[in-house]
């Protein structure tokens, strides 16, 4: 199981980047990526359950992102920035390979935070906000 998901791994960094990717650097992007996008998720979810508590789904939806849009977007395009030009800056090719998957990985991530979870958190609702705490007409 664990040599497969190591296959797959290398699969996927020769397709982003064209050629083989480092073992190591591969751990590094993807515990920076997941710090990141769970960031993101809780700022986001957290808008969300409190508006979801005096508004409707879609309201909610649309208050969420007037509430964290900003947020998010400053700290990515910081990290997408910053770490992406930082790959032009070094000559070590292990650590442009780095710094070049973890600026897509940031700019990936966001764009499922801002488009995939709304979705999510809309489906899933009833499950997110418990029908005790939502007034009748809010749901």
């Amino acid at each position: 199981m664990f040599s497969f998901a190591k296959k797959m791994k290398q699969k996927l960094a020769d397709i982003l980047v064209r050629k083989n990717m480092y073992y190591l650097a591969l751990l590094i992007v993807q515990s920076i990526m997941m710090g990141a996008t769970i960031d993101y998720a809780i700022i986001y979810s957290t808008y969300y359950i409190e508006n979801r508590l005096t508004m409707p789904p879609q309201e909610a939806i649309r208050a969420s992102y007037k509430g964290s849009l900003q947020t998010i977007l400053t700290s990515a395009t910081i990290l997408i920035a910053a770490v992406g030009v930082l790959s032009f800056a070094f000559s070590e090719p292990a650590t442009r390979q780095i710094c070049r998957i973890l600026s897509l990985g940031c700019l990936i991530a966001t764009l499922l935070v801002i488009f995939l979870l709304p979705a999510i958190l809309s489906l899933l609702d009833r499950f997110v906000v418990k029908k005790e705490s939502v007034p009748a007409d809010s749901r």
